[in-house]
């Protein structure tokens, strides 16, 4: 069953009234489908050539959309450790290599 909207009437310069959608009591964000964690992650350009130097770190902090895959969405939830993480990365990596189509 639907609800009808609430509605509010605005005069316009004219004189005629308007109709419009009441205003959601919902407070507004910038992208509902987006859930942004810090992380983590490898640095990808870590040179083990240049291993201690501060400039060059093994490990880096970054901003993920958790909702950008199932994998991650399943992980920060922890319905999934690591070694399934990973396997599902590879196989996602070689799934996406491979050009299959559905």
């Amino acid at each position: 069953m639907h609800q009808k909207k609430a509605m509010v009437t605005f005069p316009l310069r004219s004189g005629i009234l308007r109709a419009m959608p009441a205003p959601s009591k919902r407070k507004p964000t910038a992208d509902p489908r987006l859930a942004l964690r810090a992380v983590t992650v490898d640095n990808p350009f870590y040179s083990r050539a240049h291993a201690g130097d501060p400039t060059n770190p093994k490990r880096i902090n970054a901003v993920v959309n958790i909702r950008e895959s199932a994998i991650t969405m399943l992980a920060s939830r922890n319905k999934i450790d690591a070694a399934q993480v990973a396997a599902a990365t590879k196989f996602r990596a070689l799934f996406a290599w491979a050009g299959i189509r559905r």
